[in-house]
């Protein structure tokens, strides 16, 4: 997604009350409140929207001013498969330290300048709500420019990516899964080899909706294979690639 800069959003959620999850309120600006209805306490938030450059800065892809202090941002880095942590001070998220996807060597260091880091569009990032608030209290707020088109890699392991759209995400819907590794299923449509996965964190520590492909539509698993499936507005997901090879997701 094609995000220019654009004007702090304090007007914006002040409004917020009017938006509804997913609405888009102009032809080039959309207005992205994520749907933590789960009350996930551990967020998986979108990238939905990037710069005019192809780059958004970390205060311009998740906004401050409707969180609460003490609010981290996890944002995922693939090719080092760690994360980088940001914190709220003020309104603005300033310094930061390392944590390594095995949860190792977390180190603190300070950050000038975090909006030297440039976030693209379709990748994923995590809210941390503080232990005393009640997250279904607090509105994640995305902004930015409406895409014609997006796409997004992904590297064979897990990746934290989102589809980059204004609004939640049918699995069915208009997306061109190219090299997807599909899975296997017997005759009675329950899964013999699982291929490439979406897992959506349905509640804090753990738990997640999978979905697999059977070659022609996503869907779960249980007694059979059941085709169907989306993703909420603004949230992240894991896409897990089995396939030795980089794929491609084009919106």
């Amino acid at each position: 997604m094609k995000l220019a800069k654009f004007a702090f959003v304090c007007a914006a959620v002040a409004s917020l009350s009017a938006i509804a999850d997913g609405e888009a309120v102009s032809s080039t600006l959309a207005i992205l409140k994520a749907d933590n209805s789960d009350g996930l306490r551990s967020f998986p938030v979108g990238i939905n929207f990037a710069a005019a450059d192809g780059a958004v800065s970390v205060s311009n892809a998740v906004k401050t001013a409707s969180l609460p202090a003490d609010t981290l941002l996890y944002v995922w880095d693939d090719s080092e498969k760690k994360y980088a942590v940001y914190e709220i001070d003020g309104n603005y998220w300033t310094s930061s330290k390392t944590v390594y996807f095995d949860g190792t060597n977390a180190t603190q260091t300070t950050v000038s300048n975090p909006d030297a880091k440039k976030l693209a569009a379709g990748s994923g990032a995590f809210i941390q709500f503080p232990s005393n608030v009640d997250p279904t209290q607090y509105a994640v707020i995305l902004a930015g420019n409406l895409p014609s088109s997006a796409s997004v890699t992904v590297t064979p392991g897990a990746n934290l990516i989102c589809a980059p759209v204004a609004g939640a995400f049918n699995l069915s819907g208009a997306a061109s899964w190219s090299a997807i590794s599909n899975s296997t299923f017997t005759a009675k449509g329950k899964l013999k080899v699982p291929g490439d996965m979406i897992q959506v964190p349905t509640a804090d520590g753990g738990a997640s909706t999978t979905y697999y492909y059977n070659g022609t539509a996503w869907g779960t698993v249980g007694s059979s294979f059941t085709p169907g499936g989306s993703i909420p507005a603004g949230q992240a997901f894991w896409y897990i690639r089995k396939g030795e090879s980089n794929m491609t997701i084009t919106w």
